[in-house]
């Protein structure tokens, strides 16, 4: 595969460009605002954009450990400087927020900071304990583009989503690092080895707990399909909250994997719920 495209993670930024069509298309319909397909172009541009550029930075600071862990990567195989990497992420950078420029402000305020986040994150990752709550962040971010690209109004709605997706994208970061506990013990810093694997499960089952409370708040103004579904997103997201409770190190493998399936069900539920 050619070293540039590779180092952008295509298939990982469409995945978040359909994140971010499918809340756009929520906050068109929750609002009954008819689609402007130009706007839809320049989001899922400035989207794949900017996370082109994430994921580059991400391998221009990582690049000490991919040349033990990853040395096939473009930047550590040498097929891709790191002076160019860094030059092409910048140029992607601007791409991206020049784009949400011409939708509206809240998308550029959106896409900056963003940008600023991401390189920060990229740079103090291995060192924080604290950097599940940019994962969290980047993907709830996602959706509440999608939603002020819409309309503004519609974040009322998609908001709740969005805070949905921090809590359980953040919750299962933390899983994932106490399933990984013992490979970073030595490597990197996460809530799991700064502290240990039982108040890293303390702390992703209080936000699973949070994030069951917060998604009961759209059964006021979603139609019935909503609760039906949102119900199986919350009956695995108590599972999971009890099991991290209890041994959370045996459990933390299959446990992220339901938490991943429960935010899959609960943007279901979204997406039914506006229908």
């Amino acid at each position: 595969m050619n070293p540039y495209i590779e180092i952008i993670r295509p298939v990982n930024c469409l995945m978040i460009v359909f994140a971010v069509l499918l809340s756009m298309y929520m906050g068109y319909t929750a609002t009954a605002t008819p689609f402007i397909y130009i706007d839809i172009f320049l989001a899922a541009a400035a989207t794949f954009l900017v996370f082109s550029a994430g994921n580059i930075i991400n391998d221009f600071f990582d690049v000490k450990v991919d040349k033990i862990n990853q040395p096939n990567r473009p930047i550590p195989s040498n097929r891709i400087s790191k002076k160019k990497a860094f030059y092409l992420a910048i140029l992607l950078f601007l791409g991206g927020i020049s784009f949400a420029a011409l939708i509206n402000v809240y998308a550029f305020i959106i896409a900056s900071l963003n940008a600023i986040l991401v390189f920060l994150y990229s740079k103090v990752k291995e060192k924080t304990p604290y950097g599940s709550v940019f994962v969290g962040y980047f993907i709830a971010s996602a959706v509440l583009f999608g939603a002020v690209v819409a309309n503004i109004n519609s974040v009322k709605v998609v908001g709740v989503l969005a805070v949905l997706a921090f809590l359980g994208n953040m919750a299962r970061e933390i899983t994932k690092d106490i399933e990984d506990v013992r490979g970073d013990k030595y490597r990197k810093t996460t809530l799991a080895t700064y502290y240990n694997d039982r108040v890293a499960g303390a702390v992703a089952a209080v936000l699973l707990f949070i994030a069951i409370c917060v998604s009961v708040l759209p059964t006021i103004y979603m139609n019935a399909s909503y609760a039906y579904i949102i119900l199986v997103a919350d009956t695995l997201f108590a599972y999971s909250a009890y099991r991290l409770l209890n041994k959370p190190h045996e459990h933390a493998a299959e446990m992220q994997k339901f938490e991943k399936a429960a935010m899959f069900i609960a943007l279901v539920a979204f997406f039914a719920g506006v229908l």
